[in-house]
């Protein structure tokens, strides 16, 4: 099975599974994605000799994370399923990170500007969202907070952070094995916060 997985949350990550061979492509720059995204899959097919009708299934991380990023994902995972007839799975940022305790963790995610979002199981209680820095602490007092993103680690110095490994192989087989697979306009980004326009539109009361 040839697996095809698109996580622009938080910068660029591909993954191509294929023949039992792994093909990667990381990039952290942010803002020439959607330049960058399809330029560096068909570099993995080709170095796979593989083509766009060979993937079997399209895994898209749907957030949170960047605004941009998801949409750019999201509409190129459509793009590609459509094209290849690939099946579809969905996984979100949270999930990626390996090798999470059973009980009182926290993941954070880089929100860009001064937020941070954040998934934290803490005593039986599931506590998700978005907001600041100080915010985030009171919530994560007593848990280990694992984050992704090396900005995250250096912006927040309130509580310590674990770098964790990033994942998407994992998380993809698991669904699969489950069929979880969603029809192409079932895909919903998942951004636990309004966006910036929607934000000022509010502030202005527009």
């Amino acid at each position: 099975m040839n697996i095809l997985s698109i996580d622009c949350s938080n910068g660029l990550m591909l993954s191509l599974f294929a023949d039992k061979k792994q093909y990667n492509y990381f990039n952290a720059e942010q803002k020439k994605q959607s330049d960058d995204l399809l330029v560096q899959i068909d570099k993995l097919l080709i170095e796979a000799k593989l083509s766009v009708k060979n993937i079997d299934v399209i895994a898209v991380c749907v957030g949170p994370g960047s605004f941009t990023g998801i949409r750019v994902a999201i509409s190129t995972a459509k793009g590609l399923a459509i094209g290849s007839r690939a099946k579809v799975v969905t996984f979100s940022s949270f999930e990626t990170i390996e090798d999470l305790p059973d009980n009182n963790y926290g993941v954070i995610v880089d929100g860009f500007g001064t937020n941070y979002y954040y998934y934290f199981k803490k005593f039986g209680r599931i506590f998700e969202g978005c907001n600041t820095p100080d915010k985030i602490e009171k919530l994560a007092d007593g848990i280990t907070v694992f984050t992704l993103s090396a900005s995250a680690a250096e912006k927040i110095t309130n509580f310590v952070l674990k770098t964790a490994n990033y994942s998407s192989k994992k998380v993809i087989e698991e669904k699969i094995a489950l069929n979880k697979f969603v029809l192409t306009n079932q895909i919903e980004p998942v951004y636990l916060r309004e966006s910036q326009a929607e934000i000022e539109r509010i502030k202005h009361g527009n």
